[in-house]
């Protein structure tokens, strides 16, 4: 994480990018949101990343790490854990379900 970027950006679904397409490691061919999310905070620079995910020691996670991005665990069904992953962030990236 670069000590210049102070704020932190959660990013919901960052792992499955990873996980969905190996030759293809931003997803662009998967459609999934939150690593275009990733692809664009890494990019520009700005903001520190964090992605929450039920399994921190996945390949995935492991390939964010090492694009620099934070990763850490978190469920949603959980509600402490998730709060957890979300202290200090500025923003939130999560796509829901419109029930």
């Amino acid at each position: 994480m670069n000590p210049e970027r102070t704020q932190t950006v959660c990013v919901f679904g960052a792992t499955v990018v990873f996980a969905l397409c190996d030759n293809d490691p931003w997803g662009a061919t998967a459609g999934t949101q939150g690593g275009s999310v990733v692809r664009a905070l890494l990019e520009s620079g700005q903001y520190a990343i964090r992605a929450p995910t039920r399994n921190p020691n996945s390949t995935s996670a492991e390939a964010l790490r090492k694009q620099g991005v934070e990763v850490v665990a978190a469920d949603l069904n959980d509600e402490a854990l998730t709060r957890s992953a979300l202290t200090g962030s500025y923003a939130v990236f999560a796509v829901t379900n419109a029930w």
